[in-house]
């Protein structure tokens, strides 16, 4: 396998904090002052065996040294995918106190807005609480954990000839019915 350059373990170092090929090899070549250029420089680094391998290494060191793994990350997203308003509420018109709260119900509060409002009467004090995206983290489970496998369904089908010796008399007869009526010929 080719040994990686100063600049090429510099590109992928860069290349990591953000995925943007084109900032990275900028960042590591700075003599490279077109954005295009350095786009399309970065896709061919990309495609380099030593530079994909020193990729999965950095980023397996870094999910080492700040502890991030994907089952860490599951469980944080499955808060807030099975985390809902109920659990912050002691019945329709009360909340809990924050301090009774678990971490995992603090975990789906994306923002929390108070507005008093004054009146002659009383002052009204209104809370309200928002949760993060309760579909987005099911869809970012889904496929995390490889759930949507079937909806990426490829099919490349360039022969667009039908060979009808295949089938049966009853069989073309049915085709050439449906082809007839997709065709308005049997009106």
């Amino acid at each position: 396998m080719e040994k990686l350059t100063k600049k090429q373990k510099a590109f992928v170092e860069e290349y990591v904090i953000d995925f943007n090929g084109g900032r990275a090899y900028q960042a590591a070549f700075p003599a490279c002052k077109n954005r295009t250029t350095a786009r399309s420089h970065a896709s061919r680094l990309l495609t380099k065996e030593h530079v994909k391998s020193y990729i999965i290494e950095v980023q397996g060191d870094l999910s080492k040294l700040t502890g991030v793994t994907a089952a860490r990350n599951i469980i944080e997203l499955k808060k807030i995918a099975y985390g809902t308003a109920a659990d912050m509420r002691i019945d329709w018109d009360n909340l809990k106190d924050w301090d009774t709260l678990t971490a995992a119900q603090k975990a789906v509060i994306s923002e929390i807005t108070t507005t008093t409002t004054n009146t002659v009467f009383e002052d009204k004090t209104t809370v309200k609480i928002k949760l993060y995206d309760k579909k987005a983290a099911i869809e970012l489970l889904n496929k995390m954990l490889g759930f949507n496998k079937a909806d990426k369904v490829d099919v490349q089908n360039t022969n667009t000839n039908l060979d009808l010796s295949t089938l049966d008399k009853d069989d073309r007869k049915e085709l050439l019915k449906i082809a007839r009526k997709k065709l308005n010929y049997d009106k």
